[in-house]
């Protein structure tokens, strides 16, 4: 009964699917990043292509005579050249003797698929009609011409054969020029080319599926499979993107190449340079069957159990209740027949999704997927005995998804994006001229810029781009060591100051010694070194700052103990909360949305005087830009990539003296202390701190530099900012890496009118 319903709707009504658009991406201007236009998609009916193309019908036809043969039962011709590949099927076939198709000679469902299949075959090489091809056979058989099939008409067999050549020589040249197509658009998206399949390969996949008569399964909400349509009965995506040329070859000789559709479809465009750590961080689309439930299905081997798909809670959550019953109309059929459309609805629908919709798997497309995805929508239509649609009962609306703003500035990005490269190129070309090949692997360069009030990331760049995964960008990521070195030694301060202030554990700044060079450490029991002698200004908060006296964070650091260079580090959110009781607990941003960054950690083995001046702290530059604005507005901003959407923002627990004392000291680093050379940041008043994290015993080392503009643009932003130049040798620090890194950020910000006014203070 069910076969008969889903046969007897299918011949008058159908479900058509309507692919969505995706939202646009936009940059915090309104250019477009990433948007979806407009294509054609190529997919293959078997079950009309083996009935309608003469080399299906061939390679069919030819098995269902071979296995007439006594001991041939088995044999299965295909489409891959050899003893029982196209062109020998079309040979057998030609050579059966006509009288096959004559009624009562054969079983009559043989002798029908032998007509079906030969009818094709010599209609289409022969140039004649169907009825034309049909008619020539059964004339020979009832006149009792003991001739094969290839000899019943004019056109002598020979010539039969040249022309069969030409459509199989045709079948394989639009199977080459659509797998290169899907080449083109794999790399395109950066996509594993080893996963593209030509049509040869899907027609040998749908050639089996059709002899074993395999059908779509699933399993229901009591754990019994189930099946549905044939898999020859549907239409199976070839190619996701096709070129104009491709698609109008196939609508114009659409009878040359039955079975083969042209769909409408859309593909997303991505107007950013690839390679770029933009490019990245947008991230990828890939179409749903591709991307869902392999985790899943890993799941259900393991343990037996059966979890609800991706699928499944989109469609709970995504779509409207009853659509499937409102999709059908009440009354067109018997009870029985709309309940089993409206199942029939239901799975459609999934597996139109499947095949026809996409989704953001890496970056920002993944991240605001639920905002950038849309809706497919269905149709319910009459169709005449040709499929021809003749009228619509009803549909289920298409939805556009809607666009994502980020905050990210590309004409910022591009100047940071350049910086990155110029510097990573020039560590990197340093170490392979002393013919260190080991060691210039291992540098990365990153920037970030943010607005200290907002929390909007304005650029963020790294390189080198080595996968188009925004996960891999360097800074989002780093190899090995990524300490940060003297860049936290603000934070240490902050919390010495405020222990001085509220009395609890410290170092009183009367025992605090003076710096010789080097520190004599009782907690340690060793010699720990400075990178010069700095005397009584050692010995000043202030001037320690500035100059980066390590001996003066050791010693701050030894009398704050564990419990305080954590407390500094958690306060501006380098560094996790314990547990929920922690009062920074509110100073952690677990994470980023729009990025998935690398989880800051400490290096516990590092004894404390060493922590203390950031020595096996790891935190992502967009972390530290964050903890730096921090220190210039004395509240912790939320980061965020999205536009406009409100933050929480996090006021800093400490007294306005001690922060004045510790910006004073970051002025200073720029006009009398580590980062005096800086010009270009000095001019413009900028704070900050150089970070130099030593990370082997041949002086290779961690170059970092951290700070803010003194205030606001005419655009209202202020900008922090941070930049790390990982594994550079000995004879280069973080004010000439890092530093001089961020001075080619802003000189291009400088030199450009319009981004001067949105960044550069008043």
């Amino acid at each position: 009964q069910e076969v008969w319903a889903r046969r007897s709707y299918e011949n008058r009504w159908a479900f058509r699917s309507v692919p969505s658009m995706r939202g646009r991406v936009l940059d915090a201007r309104g250019r477009v990043l990433a948007q979806d236009e407009p294509t054609t998609r190529v997919s293959l009916h078997y079950l009309r292509f083996r009935l309608r193309h003469c080399v299906g019908a061939a390679v069919h036809g030819a098995t269902v005579c071979k296995r007439l043969e006594p001991s041939f039962e088995e044999v299965r011709y295909g489409y891959r050249a050899g003893d029982y590949g196209p062109r020998q099927a079309v040979r057998d076939l030609f050579s059966m003797p006509v009288q096959a198709i004559e009624p009562g000679v054969l079983p009559k469902d043989v002798t029908s698929q032998l007509a079906t299949y030969a009818t094709t075959v010599l209609s289409q090489v022969g140039e004649v009609t169907r009825r034309q091809a049909y008619r020539a056979m059964r004339e020979a058989a009832q006149a009792g011409r003991r001739v094969g099939i290839g000899d019943v008409l004019d056109v002598p067999r020979s010539e039969l054969l040249v022309r069969f050549d030409e459509r199989l020589r045709g079948l394989l040249d639009l199977s080459r020029r659509l797998y290169e197509e899907q080449l083109a658009s794999a790399d395109r998206r950066g996509a594993d080319a080893a996963q593209i399949q030509d049509l040869m390969q899907l027609l040998e996949e749908l050639r089996d599926a059709s002899f074993r008569r395999l059908q779509v399964t699933w399993t229901d909400e009591f754990g019994e499979e189930q099946k549905g349509s044939y898999l020859e009965e549907l239409r199976t995506p070839v190619a996701d993107e096709v070129s104009f040329d491709v698609a109008a070859v196939l609508r114009v000789e659409s009878a040359r190449h039955a079975g083969v559709f042209v769909e409408p479809s859309v593909r997303r465009r991505v107007d950013v340079s690839q390679k770029t750590s933009l490019h990245a961080l947008l991230g990828r689309v890939n179409w749903l069957d591709r991307t869902v439930a392999s985790p899943d299905r890993m799941r259900e081997l393991l343990t037996g159990e059966v979890p609800r798909s991706w699928i499944d809670r989109y469609m709970d959550q995504r779509m409207p209740g009853a659509w499937a019953e409102d999709l059908v109309p009440d009354g067109l059929v018997a009870d029985e027949a709309r309940l089993l459309m409206i199942e029939e609805a239901r799975r459609r629908y999934q597996r139109e999704l499947l095949t026809r919709e996409r989704r953001g798997i890496t970056g920002a497309e993944a991240w605001f997927n639920d905002q950038l995805m849309g809706q497919l929508g269905m149709r319910f239509v009459e169709h005449d005995g040709k499929r021809r649609e003749q009228a619509l009962w009803s549909h289920l609306s298409v939805e556009s998804g809607a666009d994502v703003q980020l905050t990210i500035d590309s004409k910022l990005q591009e100047i940071a994006e350049a910086a990155v490269h110029v510097s990573w190129r020039g560590y990197r070309s340093g170490y392979e001229v002393r013919g260190e090949a080991a060691k210039a692997e291992k540098v990365e360069a990153a920037v970030a810029l943010v607005d200290a009030n907002s929390g909007d990331v304005l650029a963020f760049a790294g390189a080198p781009i080595v996968t188009d995964n925004a996960r891999h960008v360097p800074g989002v990521m780093w190899l090995g060591n990524g300490s940060v070195g003297s860049v936290a030694k603000p934070f240490v301060l902050v919390d010495y100051l405020e222990s001085a202030r509220l009395g609890r554990q410290h170092l009183p700044l009367t025992e605090v010694e003076a710096c010789q060079g080097y520190y004599d450490s009782p907690f340690v029991r060793m010699r720990l070194r400075c990178g010069s002698a700095h005397w009584q200004a050692g010995s000043d908060p202030r001037s320690a700052l500035a100059k980066s006296c390590n001996c003066f964070f050791y010693q701050v650091g030894e009398g704050l103990g564990e419990a305080g260079v954590a407390r500094a580090y958690k306060r501006f959110g380098l560094v996790a909360p314990g547990d929920a009781s922690d009062p920074h607990g509110l100073c952690w941003q677990d994470e980023l949305q729009g990025v998935s960054v690398a989880r800051s950690s400490v290096d516990m083995r590092r004894p404390l005087p060493s922590r203390s001046i950031g020595y096996g702290l790891q935190v992502s530059p967009l972390y530290v830009a964050r903890a730096y604005a921090g220190l210039a507005t004395g509240t912790l901003p939320t980061l965020g990539l999205r536009a406009g959407e409100a933050r929480d923002k996090v006021r800093l627990d400490v007294a306005a003296e001690s922060l004045e004392l510790v910006r004073a000291g970051l002025r200073d680093v720029l006009t009398r202390g580590t980062g005096r050379g800086l010009t270009t940041l000095r001019d413009l008043g900028a704070s900050g701190k150089t970070g130099t994290a030593e990370l082997t015993s041949a002086g290779d080392n961690n170059a970092w530099f951290a700070g803010y503009l003194p205030g606001a643009s005419a655009n209202g932003v202020q900008l922090a900012f941070c930049a790390v130049v990982y594994f550079v040798p000995d004879s280069e620090h973080g004010a000439e890496a890092a530093g001089g890194l961020l001075e080619t950020v802003l000189r291009g910000v400088a030199r450009d009118p319009e981004l001067a006014w949105r960044y550069l203070p008043r």
